[in-house]
């Protein structure tokens, strides 16, 4: 049988003076708990030399650093992520699957943002581009609090004058005013994008977020 690749990795781990390693053995099923999900130890990327093969896998009750509360680090999970994506075998969750979801959509925006001013420095009055930058910007100002609002603003406005046919612009020029706490001027920007694409029947989830967005507004007064 050939030997998996996670055993021909070298392990940088230190080992203690006149002791010998413990090798696992890989075709050893020893009794599992209630409820635990059965390991494939020669799909695990672990050095055998330093660790315990993971036989099988239970649930481990963790706490997010990120949010503080508990959650479940599932039995199924740690096989997905031992066996199916090559995670380490001493890696383990610390944030939540909501977290997890938020840095992953965070990490996303981050990348949306590079890639528009990297196309913009080659195409600077590209109004697809200008609109993408602007509501990257935005999404990830609401999600973290941090994000150049005025850069956004500028984007918008500029794409709406190059191609006056598109009124995403306002309404994400819109937007960028209520994060800021400009609340006359977004709700005209809105107002004014509702009545834009009030005989459009193309972007509905924008139509449907301007209403949201103008009865939070009108609410807050």
């Amino acid at each position: 049988m050939a030997m998996s690749h996670w055993l021909l990795k070298p392990c940088r781990m230190p080992q203690a003076a006149n002791t010998q390693p413990i090798c696992g053995t890989l075709t050893m099923k020893p009794p599992m708990p209630r409820n635990a999900v059965r390991g494939d130890v020669r799909k695990q990327n672990l050095c055998l030399a330093c660790h315990t093969p993971k036989y099988f896998y239970i649930d481990e009750q963790r706490t997010c650093i990120q949010c503080g509360k508990d959650f479940v680090f599932g039995a199924a999970e740690q096989k997905f992520w031992y066996e199916a994506l090559g995670f380490y075998g001493t890696s383990v969750a610390i944030r939540c699957v909501t977290c997890r979801r938020k840095k992953r959509d965070q990490s996303s925006l981050n990348q949306q943002i590079a890639l528009a001013k990297t196309g913009l420095k080659k195409s600077p009055r590209d109004p697809s581009l200008l609109l993408e930058l602007a509501e990257a910007i935005i999404l990830y100002r609401m999600a973290t609090g941090h994000g150049n609002l005025e850069e956004a603003i500028s984007a918008a406005r500029l794409a709406r004058q190059i191609d006056v046919h598109v009124i995403r612009g306002i309404f994400w020029e819109g937007c960028a005013h209520m994060v800021a706490g400009r609340a006359e001027k977004a709700k005209k920007l809105l107002n004014e994008y509702l009545s834009s694409s009030a005989n459009s029947t193309q972007q509905p989830a924008l139509k449907t977020k301007a209403s949201q967005y103008l009865k939070q507004l009108q609410s807050s007064v």
